[in-house]
């Protein structure tokens, strides 16, 4: 996934130890949720966590707290480096 710079976002930094993720927040999405990882992978969220529904449901949380669907309204591009 790769969102055109003219497009709006909202974005966070998060970093652990040596491991740095910055998150890029779509409004009027669709609900695509992407990783990139440090050797240039992309793949989507659910495949990032290979299976591991505690993993995915922590990172969703957020938008279940609101609304069960409110996912379904954003992209994200999420892209990790180091670590």
């Amino acid at each position: 996934m790769s969102m055109t710079p003219s497009q709006q976002y909202s974005y966070a930094v998060g970093r652990r130890k040596s491991s740095t993720a910055i998150v890029k927040l779509f409004p009027r999405g669709s609900g695509k949720f992407a990783v990139r990882q440090p050797n240039g992978k992309i793949q989507a969220l659910v495949d990032y966590f290979g299976g591991n529904v505690h993993l995915l449901d922590n990172a969703m949380a957020p938008f279940f707290a609101i609304d069960k669907n409110l996912h379904k309204q954003f992209d994200a591009e999420i892209v990790i480096s180091g670590g």
